[in-house]
């Protein structure tokens, strides 16, 4: 027990800390949470994140105000993270920027629900030692509200941890468990630092070799290979257009798809030719027939996105067009709540509508879509921020040589986000272990190789076609066939074996 207390004696010795420690608490969580989207794409500084982690552990050893200070941990990560959307909902929803950033603030103080619930959960295991917290209860309690908020209320797995570690040894975690392996693994770093800084002797020996232990482990599972190339590369060529969004549905729907067949006619040697979501303002069979004759002469075959009715319901689609093969269709799953539907409708219609808020429902499309067969690919199709939500294309990835997403991230303008987004995009990649083919309207459009790295890239805000080849593989790597349960069972099978252990010796 007296090394377990290795904290309190810290404290007790610590003078003035004592009476002013509570002081200072929010606004060093409050810090901590403002250091966390430094970690992330555009910046990169993944060392911050674990640095912010560290802080709210260290705020959170004493087992008291978890829930306060992991709230106020949540308010900086996302109120910093996702403070680009004011611009989005000023610019495209016609809100005016009082409430705009009020609509920002409000999302924040939700999303900080998750970490302070986090930090709740570990505050109900305070008489546990503090090793024991910080290398195992605060690592799964974090992980756990995490992936819960990739799915609670339709899910945001915004800024979720693992990302930041897509150039790190920790990302070859990946193609195992997937993101939230990633995750836990920053997460168990963090408790292990602060165990080697602050635990008994044996327990910083003890410590330390658990974390060299984990980095190199993690560093020798980039040898563990789970697919194999499935026959020769195809040339590709991606077109950006740096068509606005505004622009874009201005124009009539002809001087749209002249500005993409102007990027992408010369392209001849390229087998498959990628157009961004929406970039037809139209449905398919509303098209002049003369235009999809040309695209159909082309020798490349395209796929681009486009709207698609059936009735009464319209969809957002991936559509695949060759000379030599029917249409084919992907309808977006994943729909994008206040942007594509409304959420409890008959509550937040009237409320939106006194703003001058108003939007037509888009329809989701069926779960069982096979991939689309283009340019010689199988192509596992995801739509927009779809590609957030891996399990989306799990079931069209067994099916499938590579990857394809395309999406409108000039919602987004120049910001944080469209860097998040291709950040993103690349884990989806190292945790299937395929290419990745990412066309954006404004930018970043990019090829990701089978390895989560960016091959080539389109800069943001560039009219411009991206060209090069990519590998089909075959294959399946753990995460794709099992997803997120073997992580979070391993973690909340750990952390109860080691909670009834310690209650068998007490």
């Amino acid at each position: 027990m007296k090394d377990e207390r290795w904290f309190l004696r810290g404290i007790e010795t610590s003078g003035g800390w004592v009476s002013g420690r509570r002081r200072y608490t929010v606004p060093l969580a409050l810090a901590a949470g403002l250091l966390q989207p430094l970690g992330y794409a555009p910046f990169g500084w993944w060392p911050l994140a674990l640095l912010g982690l560290g802080l709210l552990f260290y705020l959170w050893r004493d087992g008291e105000q978890g829930i306060r200070l992991g709230w106020w941990f949540g308010v900086g990560q996302f109120g910093f993270g996702v403070a680009w959307l004011s611009a989005t909902i000023q610019v495209y929803g016609g809100i005016v920027a009082p409430l705009a950033w009020l609509g920002v603030a409000a999302l924040a103080a939700v999303l900080a629900l998750f970490p302070a619930a986090a930090g709740g959960l570990q505050q109900l295991m305070r008489w546990s030692p503090p090793t024991l917290r910080l290398i195992l209860i605060m690592p799964v309690a974090y992980l756990t509200l995490e992936w819960a908020r990739g799915w609670v209320l339709s899910g945001l797995p915004w800024l979720s941890l693992g990302y930041a570690f897509i150039d790190t040894p920790l990302a070859h975690l990946a193609p195992l468990g997937g993101l939230y392996a990633v995750s836990w693994a920053a997460l168990l770093s963090v408790g292990l630092v602060l165990a080697v800084c602050g635990a008994g002797e044996g327990g910083r020996i003890g410590a330390g070799v658990g974390l060299v232990l984990l980095w190199g482990l993690a560093w020798q599972a980039e040898r563990l290979i789970w697919t194999q190339p499935d026959g020769p590369a195809v040339s590709v060529a991606l077109v950006q257009s740096n068509l606005s969004i505004g622009e874009k549905w201005r124009r009539p729907p002809e001087a749209v798809l002249e500005e993409y067949w102007r990027l992408s006619r010369s392209r001849r040697s390229a087998r498959l030719v990628v157009w961004p979501e929406a970039a037809v303002t139209q449905a398919l069979d509303t098209l002049p027939a003369g235009f999809r004759w040309r695209l159909q002469e082309h020798p490349a075959d395209f796929v681009f996105g486009a709207l698609h009715t059936n009735g009464d319901d319209q969809y957002n689609a991936l559509i695949a067009l060759s000379a030599d093969a029917p249409i084919q269709r992907y309808l977006k799953r994943k729909l994008v709540p206040f942007g594509e539907y409304l959420p409890w409708r008959s509550v937040t219609a009237p409320i939106l509508r006194l703003t001058g808020f108003e939007l037509h429902d888009f329809t989701a499309g069926p779960a069982d879509q096979f991939p689309l067969e283009a340019g010689g690919l199988s192509l596992a199709a995801s739509i927009c921020y779809e590609d957030v939500f891996p399990q989306v294309w799990h079931a069209q990835v067994a099916r499938a040589g590579a990857l394809i997403n395309v999406n409108e991230d000039g919602w987004f303008g120049d910001s944080l986000a469209p860097h998040q987004r291709l950040q993103m995009a690349r884990m989806r990649a190292r945790e299937a272990e395929r290419p990745l083919l990412r066309s954006a309207s404004t930018g970043p459009s990019a090829l990701i190789d089978w390895r989560g790295r960016v091959t080539h890239r389109i800069p943001p805000f560039e009219p411009a076609v991206l060209t090069g080849h990519v590998g089909p593989r075959r294959g399946l790597t753990p995460y794709v066939r099992f997803g997120n349960t073997p992580v979070l069972w391993l973690a909340w099978g750990l952390l109860a074996i080691a909670l009834m252990w310690r209650q068998r010796r007490n």
